[in-house]
């Protein structure tokens, strides 16, 4: 009868070291930490008086070349101070639904975070709540709901885009006239591409790629005169075989009138 017994403890004690074992090695479920643990990638809270119920789409873009590991959305409820339950935020790249989640309240049920963890490649994307008419927006958001994204772009290029500094009349020779386009170098700019169009719009433009800050517009003296011309520069990055491109600088314009 002993034996049984001491036979019995055992088997228990085996069985639950076994469970023990196998709690150890489950993976624990991480908590989702605080919006300030992450950097900030895309905000249009501001300041300025808010209402509710936003009458625009809230929504903002990953740039093309690039990706963001979306880490957390908040959104602002300040509903007269009151906040609101915390309710659902949905994320969607135009149709397509990335996912809806439950966030929790802070500051009063104020503030509504999320915390999806999700990789997001270049589109526009549109956040949405199940309580828009407590949604907190103003003029200065265009009436689109108040929210933040946090996360880390990767891919794509940092590089600034550049400023035309200066169009001048260079000289007048072999039947053309010159002109000097300047704009400031661009640190970390392997090269620059720039374009000249008679429309604002850049369609069929004159265009040529080069490493200096500066390029030549040659024009012909015996054609039309008094014609307006519109330059833009961007810098690029070497990749591999394919460049990487900056914004394009704003657009500058100066009339020939030989």
């Amino acid at each position: 009868m002993k034996r049984l017994k001491k036979n019995s403890l055992l088997a228990m004690l085996t069985v639950m070291t076994m469970l023990a074992a196998l709690i150890i090695q489950m993976p624990l479920k991480a908590e989702a930490k605080s919006v300030s643990d992450y950097k900030k990638a895309w905000t249009n809270v501001n300041t300025a008086a808010v209402q509710n119920g936003p009458t625009k789409s809230t929504t903002f873009k990953v740039s093309s070349g690039k990706k963001l590991k979306l880490q957390a959305i908040t959104l602002y409820h300040y509903n007269y101070a009151r906040g609101v339950t915390p309710g659902k935020i949905t994320l969607k790249k135009g149709s397509k639904k990335i996912g809806t989640w439950k966030a929790k309240g802070r500051y009063y049920n104020q503030w509504w975070d999320v915390f999806p963890n999700k990789t997001l490649s270049a589109g526009t994307y549109t956040i949405t709540c199940s309580s828009k008419k407590t949604w907190s927006c103003n003029s200065t958001s265009k009436y689109a709901g108040f929210a933040e994204v946090y996360g880390t772009f990767t891919g794509g290029t940092s590089l600034k885009k550049p400023v035309i500094n200066s169009i001048k009349y260079d000289s007048k020779a072999d039947g053309y006239v010159y002109f000097k386009i300047t704009w400031g170098k661009v640190s970390k700019a392997d090269g620059y591409e720039a374009q000249v169009c008679t429309n604002k719009n850049f369609k069929s433009p004159i265009k040529g790629t080069i490493t200096n800050n500066y390029v030549y517009h040659r024009y012909g003296t015996g054609n039309k005169k008094n014609v307006t011309y519109y330059v833009r520069v961007r810098a690029y990055k070497k990749s591999g075989s394919k460049n990487i491109y900056s914004k394009w600088s704003s657009v500058k314009s100066y009339v020939i009138k030989w």
